[in-house]
Parts: C-alpha cells; structure tokens; sequence
C-alpha cells in the first residue's frame, strides 16, 4: 500500500510539473517555475492554487529563491532543482534523487554568489574517518597518509587521500580550497566505526552531511613530530572563513586530551563549545584565544571551531593538534572526526 501511495505521489508530481525540495519551518520550497500555478503546502505537496499570505504580507510558500533553495532536499548529481524528467525511484518506491541537507545552519540565506545578504559562498564537508557504508555524498575523505598496513587502503588508496580541493556540498563542484594533512593515522579496519556522539553542536553541524562514527588516530610520538596537522590552503584574502572540527575517539578521557591551536590567519574569533576541563580551567586557551583544549571523549558533542577568519596572503589556515593530557607523558590522543569549512563575504 504505501508503494502504491509513494508511486502515485511521484506520478502526481510528475504530472503536475512541480517538485517539492524542502519544508515551510522557515526554508526556500520551490515548485518549480512561478508560473506553473502551484506553491508548497502545509504537508510538503505542491498544492495547486495561490500561497497563502501572513500577516505581515510575506509569502508562507512559493519559492522566494528560484534558483537555489535555502535549505531543502538538493539533487545528488548537483543539477537542477527541477529536473526535466521524473525523480529516479528506488524497489521501495522512495525518490532516490533526492539527498537532503544537514540542518546545521550552514546554508545561506540569501544570494549565494554575492554574499550579500551574509549567504555562505559555500559549505565544505571533510570526513577524516570514513569507511564504506557512511555517509557519501559531495563530501571529502581526507585523511592521516599513515596506514600501518591497512589491508583497505592498500586495495584503493584514491578513496583516502592525505589532501585534496574541498567540495561544495551544493552543487558538488570542487572548491579552491584544499584540505591536506599531516601526522596522525587512519586504518579503517580499526579506527573506521570508533563510536561518536552525535548530540549538540556536533548534530548541529555535522548531521545528514558526515557520519561521526570513526575516528583518524594518532602517531605515537611526542610534539611536534607526532601532532597532528590539517591544513586548508587557497584560502581568498578577500573572503572570510569559519572551520568547524570534531572530535571524539569515545574512549579515554582527559587522559588523552589534546590542544587545537589556530596559525596563519591575520584575524578570527575562536567559537569552539565552551565549557571548563578536568582542571577547572576553561576550553577555549591562550591570548585571542587561539586554542581549544579537548578530551577525547565528547558525549556532549563539543566542537572545536573558529569563525571569521581572515587569511593571510599566502591563504593559508593551520590548525596543529598537540598532546595536552591529564597523565604526564601521554602523547596518544589528537583523535579527528570531521571538518566542515564555511566560505562567506566580510
């Protein structure tokens, strides 16, 4: 029964020329072109008729951004919102075509070439701990170069690059931004499904677009030879940028707490999760506050973050994850999740 509903709702859609993208909890829901004669309603369906007004006169449905939307469901090949044939649908009758985006509040809000209405240029995924069966969509897997042997990497080494240009999640499009790193580990035999919790400002940023199970290890040896260090270089002078970072091996505590510190930029504001650590002491350290100490279990889905971040002009962003543990002499830890990288207009 629900096929047959599920089959005639395409068919209907098809029919009617339209396609819903998104919900009305405040995102962009186009129906396809204005003139087609039909909004989205109240129940995620393209309705036929007039979108209905608030009160203050803004249109609750219709699409208030007809070339991209806000927030909604985005095609998986990058393409068109409104494709010129039907939806692809799978042996359980669900539209397969149709891959939605993680509600972080990475999206833009307005114009997303200019940035002028604060939009993001574009949002970037990295997960640094992938393994087949995760999450896969428009995102990177750029990880530690270091394999130990990995049985998996060594089959197709392309799938684990140590640096590549990030993707636009959009549209799908590289990016100039290149994510490389150096130090650390990843085999994903081991370290591929390492439970995470995805809670808080972890689901806030990462949901939908990253699998957060899994996470890149580290090399046993003291700093700096054994930090951990992602870089993102082609970074525009003339944009600002916010990196997001989590991480959390769920296991191990401050025993094996690490530092996040920020280099390179000529400015930035550090937005990480704040909070105090086993010491008492607060997250976020240093002068500007350019490091962020972090255990390495994270049930409160803490991130590591920096926002406004202005590029020098070598357009180059460093982020080095030094031992800062709770046990005197452990240099294990500088566990890496995920990344998301934020491109916006000052």
């Amino acid at each position: 029964m629900y096929r047959g509903f599920a089959l005639g709702l395409v068919a209907f859609v098809l029919a009617s020329g339209c396609w819903v993208t998104a919900d009305l909890e405040g995102r962009s829901c186009p129906c396809g072109p204005a003139e087609s004669g039909y909004y989205c309603g109240p129940s995620n369906v393209c309705v036929r008729g007039t979108p209905p007004v608030t009160d203050g006169g803004a249109v609750d449905g219709g699409a208030r951004d007809a070339a991209r939307p806000d927030d909604g469901a985005m095609m998986a090949d990058g393409g068109s919102d409104v494709p010129d044939t039907g939806p692809p649908v799978d042996a359980a009758g669900v539209d397969a075509h149709v891959v939605p985006l993680p509600d972080s509040g990475a999206r833009d809000s307005g114009a997303r070439d200019s940035g002028s209405t604060g939009g993001p240029l574009f949002v970037a995924y990295n997960d640094f701990a992938w393994m087949a069966g995760q999450l896969d969509v428009r995102i990177t897997h750029v990880t530690s170069s270091n394999t130990r042997s990995s049985a998996l990497r060594a089959a197709d080494p392309g799938l684990w690059p140590s640096s590549a240009n990030l993707i636009d999640y959009e549209t799908g499009d590289p990016t100039s931004v290149v994510l490389t790193v150096a130090g650390g580990e990843y085999r994903p035999e081991i370290h591929g499904d390492t439970p995470a919790a995805s809670v808080g400002p972890a689901a806030e940023t990462f949901a939908g677009a990253v699998t957060l199970d899994g996470a890149m290890s580290y090399l046993d040896a003291a700093s700096p030879a054994g930090d951990t260090i992602p870089t993102s270089s082609g970074l525009d002078s003339a944009n600002r940028y916010e990196i997001v970072l989590l991480a959390d091996r769920g296991d191990y505590g401050w025993d094996r707490a690490a530092l996040a510190t920020i280099s390179g930029a000529d400015s930035f504001v550090n937005t990480s999760t704040t909070g105090l650590d086993d010491r008492g002491e607060a997250l976020v350290r240093g002068s500007g506050g350019e490091s962020t100490r972090y255990a390495s279990n994270n049930p409160e889905g803490r991130v590591i973050a920096f926002g406004d971040i202005a590029p020098g002009a070598d357009g180059q962003v460093v982020i080095t994850l030094s031992p800062s543990p709770s046990v005197a002499g452990e240099v294990r830890g500088k566990y890496l999740n995920a990344l998301r990288l934020t491109a916006r207009r000052p």
